[in-house]
């Protein structure tokens, strides 16, 4: 099975930046807010170690009083317009971080929604809820938030040089000593970050799968008595994520104090140097604590600077997951000139039509059917033998490997998908309901559908008097994915679903096989009554429910190996 990290290669840095990039721009106008913002910021907050030189140079040392209050007033000023700065700053960074979060959500939603069953056959849904919500949320973290503080630490950087350029050349050229070792580490370090991060993102869906599947599964998990079982898969998860932190905590646990270690060493060497000269008289003490607090400046970008490239790693590596999901290939999407297919009369023809799951494994071999307008087929054969994807490619939740299949003489892939769908109605065997109450789930099937039409609907299939006795009748909330409802209680609401939406083409995947038999005598008459004028398919293993169509066929092996009446084929003492 496909997993995360085995489409493709690691997608280069700079090719993942400039998509993320591309995703800012409709925000260009916040941006721009943001960075006047951290202009102002910046320059304001350098004015502070100057202030704090002058005061102890001009005013403290000589004891002006008047001339202190005056730069404190100005010091006051100063920070107040640092204040409003960082906080505008501050929620437009927030605003614009949320807003890509969210379209970016939003795209991987329509991605997925709108992928064949072949991009879900092959993807487990954890995986696919960890992108959504946990690599999005890292990609905030990481990298959003990130990005305008690095603008913000580089504007600093840049200032803080020239301010401590202006105060002492030597004294600067001796703290950029320190840079190219920092950035030498940095390097050092960057692609087993990346690896690291990379693996504790994989680890931690793989972590989200278990949780999924345990609680999904939980009553199958129970009946068989797999708790231990299900614990101990997710606890092996569990362990697999945390080695993967784990390692990636023991690069920080090394590359921080790394860092600090070299900052503190510039500061040092600073301190010794300009003490030196301070007691030969040849700088200013007020100038010396000036620019040791510009010292301790620059140190804080250099820090955030290499924070940031650390936490670059992790947004790298759950921006790679983002666009692998985001730019999957739809294998079954509409034509450029496909056209809307209008209500059909609901004939229907499949042409020497051939489907593989795996190529050059056939599951389906050379079908040749003709379905009349308004006839009801059904379908019978041991499992596997392709009764379900005959019906699946109906609707084009697959294409045909080869071959073609038409309703009403055209060709189902030169209309439009969501046209196509309007003409067909399922009611499958597993049945799964939304949360929300029984009225919501039948109105799936015609969501414009009013209260009268979905209770005038189950009053024909026989199903109103089950509803009402129902703690809250229509109001009934169903539970998570249906469960406060039995199977076949599930497959009723489902039915009347399918009957709502008032379809041309009616499928019935096994759908009366967990009714019990008053239900199932109950819907039979409804069917009868409910399809005139419908073309229908039913899919059944018992043949009871197949005696009374018009026709049955019997699939064996991707093959149809007979068809007729129910008569017919009891006669021919066949497959059948």
């Amino acid at each position: 099975m496909w997993r995360y990290g085995d489409e493709k290669a690691e997608t280069p840095a700079s090719i993942l930046l400039r998509k993320l990039l591309k995703y800012m721009l409709p925000y260009k106008l916040a941006i721009s807010v943001i960075v006047t913002c951290i202009i102002v910021s910046s320059i304001t907050s350098l004015f502070s170690p100057y202030l704090l030189g002058l005061a102890i140079d001009n005013y403290i040392m000589v004891g002006d009083m008047n001339g202190l209050l005056q730069i404190s007033m100005l010091y006051l000023l100063v920070m107040v317009g640092n204040w409003v700065a960082m906080v505008i700053q501050g929620y437009s960074i927030a605003w614009v971080g949320q807003r890509l979060i969210y379209d970016l959500r939003n795209k991987l939603m329509e991605k997925i929604m709108f992928q064949s069953f072949k991009y879900h056959d092959n993807r487990r849904a954890g995986d696919l809820i960890s992108t959504v919500i946990n690599d999005t949320s890292v990609l905030y973290d990481a990298f959003i938030s990130g990005v305008f503080n690095v603008i913000s630490d580089i504007f600093s950087l840049i200032g803080i040089v020239i301010a401590m350029y202006l105060l002492n050349v030597p004294l600067t050229l001796v703290t950029l000593l320190t840079l190219p070792v920092m950035l030498f580490i940095a390097y050092a370090f960057s692609r087993r970050f990346r690896k690291a991060y990379r693996r504790t993102r994989e680890k931690i869906a793989e972590v989200t799968v278990r949780v999924q599947e345990s609680v999904s599964g939980i009553r199958v998990i129970q009946a068989f008595g797999r708790e231990e079982d299900s614990q101990s898969r997710f606890q092996m998860s569990a362990t697999e994520h945390f080695e993967a932190q784990l390692q990636a905590g023991k690069l920080m646990a090394i590359f921080w104090p790394t860092i600090n270690f070299v900052g503190n060493i510039g500061t040092i060497v600073v301190l010794f140097y300009g003490g030196v000269l301070s007691a030969q008289g040849r700088l200013e003490v007020g100038v010396l604590v000036a620019f040791l607090a510009y010292v301790t400046r620059f140190m804080g970008p250099i820090t955030q600077l290499t924070n940031f490239y650390d936490m670059l790693q992790s947004a790298l590596a759950a921006s790679d997951r983002i666009f692998n999901a985001l730019e999957s290939e739809v294998d079954v999407k509409d034509a450029p000139d496909a056209i809307e297919l209008p209500r059909v009369k609901g004939e229907i023809k499949y042409e020497n039509v051939w489907f593989e799951y795996v190529k050059g494994i056939p599951v389906l071999k050379n079908i040749n059917l003709h379905i009349k307008p308004g006839e009801k087929l059904a379908i019978v054969g041991p499992t596997g033998s392709g009764k379900t994807t005959l019906v699946y490619l109906l609707a084009r939740f697959y294409d045909v490997t080869s071959g073609s299949i038409t309703i009403d003489g055209i060709d189902i892939r030169r209309v439009k998908q969501e046209s196509l769908r309007r003409q067909i109605a399922f009611v499958p065997q597993d049945t799964f309901l939304f949360r929300g109450t029984i009225m919501d789930n039948i109105r799936v099937g015609k969501p414009s559908a009013t209260d009268d039409e979905v209770i005038d609907v189950c009053k024909r299939l026989g199903i109103h008097e089950f509803i009402m006795r129902l703690p809250k009748g229509y109001n009934t909330d169903a539970g998570e994915a249906g469960r406060k409802l039995s199977t076949g209680e599930r497959q009723l609401i489902s039915f009347a679903r399918a009957m709502l939406k008032d379809p041309p083409i009616l499928v019935l995947d096994e759908a009366l096989s967990a009714v019990d038999p008053k239900t199932e005598y109950m819907i039979k008459y409804a069917i009868r009554k409910l399809l005139e004028n419908r073309t229908a398919i039913i899919i059944a293993h018992r043949l009871t429910l197949a005696r009374d169509w018009d026709r049955i066929i019997v699939l064996h092996n991707g093959v149809i190996e007979e068809e007729g009446t129910h008569e017919e084929l009891m006669r021919k003492q066949g497959f059948y």
